[in-house]
Order: C-alpha cells, then sequence, then structure tokens
C-alpha cells in the first residue's frame, strides 16, 4: 500500500496538470519587475469570455457583455481593420475607464471613437483601433509601455488618458518618488507563476490564482471568476463605515507625474507619432447627492477623503495635462470641462456606462478625424 500511496502521490500532480490544460480555464498571471522594465498583459491572449453582472449592484449597465482581447491579452473589438494603404492606427492609453471596465468590447469609448472617426473621415478609410487601457496602471506604467508594446507597432496617433490612478498611487503609504515602492519588486511566488519558464505549468498557476482569489476550485475544475459584483458590494458596505481624512491638496501632484507626462510626450513625437491628450473626469464634487454617493465604492476605500477635496486635487492633475498640451501644442480632449457631471454617464464614481462611453467618443472622434485628414493631405502634398 505504501508504494502505491508513493506512486498516486507521483503521480497525481501530472493527472492534474493535464485535466487543467484540457479546460484550459487559467488567465495569464500577473508579473510584476523592478522599476517596472516589464509591464504585464492583465489578460490571457485571444480571450472570448461572456460575463454576466449582478444587476442589484449595477443597475445601469446591461446584465451581460462579451471581454474579448486581442494576441498579446490587450482589449479588442471584433471587426478592426488593420492598417493597410488606406487605413490608420490608432492606440489607446490609460487605466481601467480607457480598457472599459465592464463595458461590451463594441460600446467602450475607444472602440466607439474609432467607428465614429471612420464615419467621419469617410473615403473607405479604416481605423485600426488597439485599446491598451489596463486597469490601475499609471504614467510610470505608460513610460514603459509605450516602448514595449507600442512604438514597435507603428502607430499613427496615441491617445493618452491619464491622472486618477496616479492619484491612487500617490495616495499610497509606499508611494517614494524614486520607485521603488512595494508593488515593484519580484516576490518569490509571484515569479514562480509568473516566470516565462514556469507560465507553462497550469498547477503552480492555480496555487498562486487561488490564493489571490482570481479562480475558485471546484470537483469540476477551475473557474475564473469576475467577482466585481461582490467586491463592489463589500467595498461600498465599508465605505459608508470609514470615516473621512484630512487630504493635503497643496501636496498633489508631485513633480513625478510632470515629469513622466512629458518623457511620454517627447517618446511618442521623437518617433514622430501624433498623440492626444485627454484629462479625466468624474462625479467628485462638494456636494455630491445621496443616491449619487451609494454609487461610490473606489478609491475612498482605503483612502477616504471629502469628496470636494479629491475633485480639487484630481483638477490639479488635469491642469498639469493642460499645460503639456498648450507647451507642446498638442490636441486635447477636456473631458473635465466638457462632460457634465452627470449621473447617467457613470455607473460608479469615474467608470463611464455605455451612454457615458459613448459622450467621450463623440468629443474625441472630430479631433483624430482632423489629424487623419491633416495627415493625408500632408501626404499628398509630398508627391
Amino acid at each position: 500500500m505504501r508504494v502505491y500511496g508513493i506512486v498516486i502521490a507521483f503521480f497525481l500532480p501530472f493527472v492534474l496538470e493535464a485535466v487543467l490544460r484540457v479546460q484550459d480555464a487559467l488567465p495569464v498571471p500577473q508579473q510584476y519587475v523592478t522599476l517596472n522594465r516589464y509591464i504585464p498583459r492583465r489578460q490571457r491572449e485571444n480571450l472570448r469570455r461572456h460575463v454576466y453582472l449582478d444587476e442589484k449592484v449595477f443597475p445601469e449597465l446591461p446584465s451581460s457583455f462579451q471581454f474579448s482581447t486581442d494576441s498579446n491579452g490587450f482589449r479588442s473589438r471584433p471587426g478592426t481593420r488593420d492598417k493597410g494603404a488606406r487605413g490608420i492606427r490608432v492606440v489607446f492609453i490609460g487605466g481601467s475607464t480607457t480598457e472599459g471596465s465592464l463595458l461590451d468590447d463594441a460600446v467602450t469609448w475607444p472602440a466607439v471613437a474609432s467607428t465614429l472617426t471612420e464615419d467621419l473621415v469617410g473615403h473607405g478609410i479604416g481605423v485600426a483601433d488597439l485599446n491598451m487601457g489596463v486597469p490601475t496602471t499609471n504614467t510610470r506604467d505608460h513610460v514603459a509601455s509605450i516602448a514595449q508594446y507600442v512604438i514597435p507597432r507603428l502607430p499613427d496617433i496615441i491617445v493618452l488618458s491619464v491622472g486618477i490612478n496616479d492619484l491612487e498611487l500617490h495616495f499610497h503609504p509606499t508611494y517614494n518618488p524614486f520607485r521603488q515602492e512595494a508593488h515593484s519588486s519580484v516576490r518569490f511566488l509571484d515569479w514562480v507563476a509568473g516566470s516565462d519558464f514556469l507560465n507553462h505549468f497550469y498547477l503552480l498557476r492555480l496555487l498562486r490564482l487561488q490564493k489571490d482569489g482570481d479562480v475558485d476550485w471546484s470537483w469540476t475544475g477551475p473557474r475564473v471568476r469576475l467577482d466585481a459584483g461582490d467586491f463592489v458590494r463589500k467595498n461600498r458596505a465599508l465605505r459608508a463605515k470609514l470615516p473621512y481624512k484630512k487630504l493635503d491638496v497643496a501636496f498633489f501632484p508631485p513633480p513625478e507625474f510632470e515629469q513622466n507626462l512629458r518623457s511620454i510626450v517627447g517618446e511618442v513625437m521623437a518617433n514622430n507619432v501624433r498623440i492626444v491628450l485627454m484629462t479625466e473626469t468624474w462625479l467628485f464634487q462638494d456636494v455630491v447627492p445621496p443616491e449619487t454617493m451609494s454609487k461610490f465604492w473606489g478609491h475612498e476605500t482605503l483612502f477616504k477623503y471629502r469628496e470636494g477635496d479629491l475633485d480639487r486635487v484630481l483638477t490639479k492633475y488635469n491642469d498639469v495635462i493642460r499645460k503639456i498640451a498648450r507647451e507642446f501644442r498638442l490636441p486635447l480632449v477636456d473631458l473635465e470641462r466638457k462632460l457634465p457631471k452627470n449621473v447617467d454617464y457613470f455607473f460608479d464614481e469615474m467608470h463611464f456606462t455605455p451612454l457615458g462611453a459613448r459622450k467621450v467618443a463623440e468629443q474625441l472622434a472630430p479631433i483624430l478625424a482632423d489629424l487623419i485628414r491633416n495627415k493625408n493631405n500632408q501626404a499628398s502634398h509630398s508627391l
């Protein structure tokens, strides 16, 4: 019996590995490397996932949506045309509001803006859009990701939406202007679960992902969990119990935010790529109606500050974006000033509903169309 037990214990991991490979149900794990030299994809490549939402938690959203990714794990949409003789490649960079959290592939604002731009330009010109919005990423990450993922794709235009995630970074107790915050280092278990070599072992990935709460184990195998409903419900309840903390508005934004923006703009312009800057917008304000406040769940769960103070601080981040746009004479979509704080446009304090995403796209599409027309006119004059 002892021999049988040893044999079973030896072969059991291989059997489990085989089962996991057949099910092919695990996402690519996150990876972190010192100084953000490597920016991870958050989703597995060529993912096609139908997601169902809790209607009680998200009454403003459709009850289900399609989430798709391309061969590099970035958000994609069906029917996107690649760059050809009469095509323009546009890359959208930002956080979860750019990715289109909890929205269908076709109704994120990058997708809608691309479709509207094609209609405005006409002449059979297609827009090959790449949505590189990745939740929680900030300008530190974008400095690296532009060199790592964007420039090699030879884009014609880059649209950059930043600010809110940088504020979250600067709020964090471990924030360090020298980029030595705790989540930039490599933990051993993260390396085991995420390294290129061991990434092929599903069992190791399962153990790590289950520990992080991203996967549920059942007798039928692992199931990727999208616990947005539970997560938001718990955070809303927590937020309601937390007292407000004092916020030093004068401290923000630290110099690093402008430095990173200048690095991004310089890198993009040095590669002869046009860049469009966007300010971000939100529902924070001095007086927030109770029915609107009940939707909030995000940043204040760890750092609960007065909504008016958050409004003023985030405006200062946008002021830096406006300053860079003026200095470099860049197109600017000033969402904070052009998109009203309408509760119909947001399903929480900052993420857009389908209607809100379309309103953002309507602000952006004419600017993209003008850039494309100017590019085509310059090309025709050079012939």
